[in-house]
């Protein structure tokens, strides 16, 4: 009981891969947990809003990383410093070109397939809500829906 489970996972379909975290608390989270992981949702959410035709890679990752500085939980690690990014592109393998970086400026454009994942890692769980985001015309389309809320995962 209160073991964190985090998954970063993804699969295939016609050749194209998905790419995706979500968590869970054995037994179910703290409300310690539960704020954590909204309020990096929250972030997630910054970042997926941005998503337009224009927009630069770097912006996002300013963007996220600017709110993420300002995060009041006790941080281990940052995954987003760590991988020095706060997601990637997505197609034929799980981690393409472009990176949301703030020294990436690649303007995104119509059709690419993005990651938005900012995360920390705390001394009470892992908390990173990764999310799969189409650039459309217009803005746009999020392309997954798995529940963002902490799992509970029941004792056996």
């Amino acid at each position: 009981p209160g073991d964190f489970v985090w998954m970063d996972a993804g699969c295939t379909f016609g050749g194209y891969w998905s790419d995706f975290g979500r968590a869970g608390v054995v037994g179910g989270p703290t409300p310690q947990q539960r704020d954590a992981q909204a309020r990096i949702h929250e972030i997630t959410v910054l970042g997926v809003e941005m998503i337009a035709p224009g927009i630069t890679t770097g912006d996002v990752a300013r963007r996220c990383n600017e709110t993420l500085a300002r995060l009041d939980v006790p941080i281990t690690s940052c995954i987003s410093d760590l991988a020095s990014r706060v997601g990637h592109g997505l197609g034929l393998v799980t981690t393409e070109l472009p990176h949301l970086a703030e020294d990436d400026e690649t303007v995104l454009e119509p059709g690419m397939i993005l990651t938005i994942e900012p995360g920390v890692a705390t001394t009470f769980g892992t908390f990173h809500v990764e999310e799969n985001v189409l650039v459309t015309e217009q803005g746009h389309e999020l392309l997954s829906h798995a529940p963002r809320e902490l799992a509970t995962i029941a004792l056996a």
